[in-house]
């Protein structure tokens, strides 16, 4: 296949935003893992898990 260029952005590459290019594989989902991250922070400071001593 013919290519002049092609830029591979490493946010793509890591799956961070909710884009997907047709010419980027995405080896992580790193806009999932954030979320649930921060989800479950929430929830420990909700709940009163977090902080803790």
């Amino acid at each position: 296949v013919y290519c002049d260029g092609q830029v591979l952005v490493t946010s793509d590459v890591l799956g961070l935003g909710t884009w997907k290019p047709k010419f980027a594989k995405t080896y992580l989902d790193l806009n999932g893992l954030i979320t649930r991250s921060v989800q479950e922070y929430c929830e420990d400071v909700r709940s009163r898990k977090f902080p803790s001593e």
